[in-house]
């Protein structure tokens, strides 16, 4: 099996080295990995930083099953690099990880290929995410408290009218799925990674698990977690009523409110157990 891993930046020369090499830690024997970076045509550092992960895992690229591919350019957006990154990817699974964040642990690539070659109907697998802070690193992760931990084991279809879905850091699909139902719809701003879900899993019925893994350690303060962006209660309001509409289910800006409980969740289990997820 190979596994795709797609990672779109934009000015992410101080987070993306920690998630390259995060990516680069999970080779296993067994599968393939293939990592994807888009990149929107940086003008920080960035591509350098690019260069400089290709250059010296390069004696190792060519012996291991890792292959490694990059483009920088400009793009329409954080979903349309996505998209780019997809249609790029050879694999059979594919999934994203942003520059900012860092695979929580060595083995999750090689968790994931077990659980799809245990299923090989499924389609569409769910895992555990937790938030850092924006100043953890990859060498320091398993020492770093969790600020906030996404569990998606109970989480179904139905959930998505209430504005719930599992975190998308932890997603792992076939690309046959996006290949027969579409791919990230680049005009919403910052749902279609939710709108994506909808389609996926409720309107098409994706056949789907859970894996009982942290899969991804995201950073504060990233682009899907600043006030008013994809982690925020209030800004991600109008893609989810619109994503629930545009596939023909019931949205309502007051039905979202019922998600407050699992968000509180989120966060009140770190302060019980501040290294859960590590």
């Amino acid at each position: 099996m190979r596994i795709s891993i797609v990672t779109v930046s934009y000015n992410s020369k101080d987070t993306i080295a920690d998630a390259m090499e995060s990516v680069w830690r999970q080779m296993r024997r067994g599968f393939e990995v293939e990592y994807i970076v888009v990149d929107g045509g940086s003008t920080d550092g960035t591509v350098e930083v690019i260069r400089s992960f290709e250059q010296t895992h390069d004696l190792q690229l060519a012996t291991h099953d890792f292959t490694f591919k990059w483009i920088s350019e400009r793009d329409k957006g954080l979903y349309d690099a996505m998209n780019k990154g997809v249609r790029m990817a050879t694999g059979e699974v594919v999934g994203v990880l942003n520059s900012d964040d860092m695979m929580a642990a060595d083995d999750v690539l090689e968790k994931v290929a077990d659980v799809f070659a245990k299923k090989p109907e499924l389609e569409f697998l769910c895992s555990d995410v937790r938030f850092v802070d924006r100043e953890a690193t990859l060498e320091g992760l398993r020492k770093t408290k969790t600020r906030r931990f996404i569990c998606p084991m109970i989480w179904r279809p139905w959930m998505l009218t209430f504005g719930y879905a599992p975190p998308h850091p932890g997603m792992y699909i076939k690309k046959s799925c996006f290949e027969k139902w579409g791919y990230y719809k680049h005009e919403y701003r910052i749902g279609a990674d939710y709108e994506m879900v909808v389609r996926f899993t409720r309107k098409h019925k994706a056949k789907r698990a859970y894996m009982h893994k942290c899969a991804v350690a995201m950073r504060l303060g990233g682009a899907s977690t600043e006030k008013g962006n994809a982690g925020s209660f209030v800004g991600n309001n109008y893609d989810v009523v619109d994503a629930n509409r545009e596939n023909g289910y019931v949205g309502s800006r007051l039905l979202v409110l019922g998600k407050l409980p699992m968000k509180a969740m989120e966060l009140i289990v770190p302060k019980i157990f501040p290294h859960i997820g590590s």
